[in-house]
């Protein structure tokens, strides 16, 4: 009876191992493009309003964290309009405690689809901190064609080292590319 057992719990180890993956392999088709994204803890200069995690485009490659600053932080409207040279900006918050940090791990591209694939990090149990207001962002430079284009952003969730969420949808955003 026992040897009749082993196989059947060596199936359910299986299944237990791999339906999680499952789940982050959503939104794994396309070409991977190469990117090289920039990080910044502190992207809004210690802003300590209230703003939620974002997904953004803005014109060019540089001055991406004052058009994030005037839109988070002022009045101004995202564009849904960028030419071919643009930045993608993944940007998850006000937190009032350090200890939350972002990773892009890839993008995909697949006709007009892209798929943003990030790893979110909060602290740990146990983890100290300080008591500052940081704004963690991804910069990441890219250049498409023109074209109309819809970006999903997949996270997989990490508290310390123990990952908590893993490869689910949380935004979603349009724009195109002019030029």
């Amino acid at each position: 009876m026992r040897r009749k057992a082993l196989p059947l719990l060596a199936l359910l180890l299986l299944a237990a191992v791999s339906l999680p993956g499952c789940v982050e392999e959503t939104g794994t088709s396309g070409e991977e493009l190469e990117v090289s994204p920039t990080y910044d803890l502190n992207s809004l200069d210690g802003y300590a309003g209230d703003a939620g995690e974002a997904l953004y485009v803005f014109p060019g490659s540089r001055d991406s964290e004052q058009a994030l600053e005037e839109v988070v932080a002022g009045d101004a409207a995202p564009p849904d309009e960028v030419p071919p040279g643009f930045t993608l900006v993944v940007f998850r918050g006000v937190f009032s405690t350090g200890g939350h940090s972002l990773r892009v791990d890839r993008i995909l591209r697949d006709g007009g689809e892209l798929v943003i694939h990030a790893t979110y990090r909060d602290l740990g149990e146990g983890e100290a901190t300080t008591q500052v207001f940081t704004q963690p962002a991804a910069f990441v430079p890219m250049e498409l064609p023109p074209g109309r284009y819809d970006a999903s952003l997949f996270v997989t969730r990490m508290a310390g080292e123990e990952v908590v969420e893993r490869g689910r949808k949380h935004l979603e955003t349009s724009f195109r590319v002019v030029g």
